[in-house]
């Protein structure tokens, strides 16, 4: 069964809203004393947490650059590269964004800098100068803003539960709901 682009894009629409409605439990689990102290589990609450205010920021970039421009800003160039890419080709850019990526950027920006940062000035310091770095490096201007909603809510992450596997988690499992969102609604959705 083949879905019309509407369709792909009701139903993409849909699990957005989904995400965004499991923020507001997700905190709350989070906030509660029997919040879950497995790494995997805390990752995902966690992924939750923060997808509604990611999601608000890339909404509120959408929306100013369409107003200024007449069109959205452009997408990251991994996202482009993987909507036109092969079959096999999107296979080693999902598995490199979701299992290889997501460890590599958080040791250097969560473990390494963060910690390095936080140690050299303070604590709110040492989050913004790493959200900062984080956000820049992904070389994408309009991802400016909700990639600095993400590593805010990582940092957070990394500094409330002192480890970084719920962090790793959580942005792996950010990349993967990124791209299983263009797949269904095809390159179309990045022009």
């Amino acid at each position: 069964m083949t879905l019309t682009p509407d369709a792909r894009a009701l139903a993409v629409n849909i699990a957005g809203w989904v995400l965004c409605a499991a923020c507001i439990p997700a905190v709350l689990v989070l906030r509660s004393r029997r919040a879950p102290r497995t790494p995997w589990l805390q990752g995902i609450l966690r992924f939750l947490a923060v997808w509604a205010p990611v999601a608000a920021a890339n909404w509120l970039v959408q929306a100013i650059g369409t107003l200024l421009f007449g069109a959205p800003p452009a997408s990251q160039d991994v996202l482009r590269e993987f909507a036109n890419a092969t079959v096999l080709r999107q296979t080693f850019i999902a598995a490199a964004a979701i299992l290889l990526m997501p460890g590599i950027e958080e040791w250097v920006f969560r473990e390494r800098l963060q910690s390095w940062l936080v140690r050299k000035t303070n604590l709110p310091c040492g989050i913004a100068l790493t959200t900062l770095a984080f956000a820049a490096a992904h070389l994408t201007p309009s991802a400016l803003l909700p990639l600095s909603v993400l590593a805010v809510g990582l940092s957070l992450c990394r500094i409330q539960t002192g480890r970084l596997l719920p962090c790793i988690v959580m942005h792996a499992l950010y990349n993967a709901t990124s791209l299983a969102f263009l797949l269904l609604l095809g390159p179309s959705a990045l022009s």
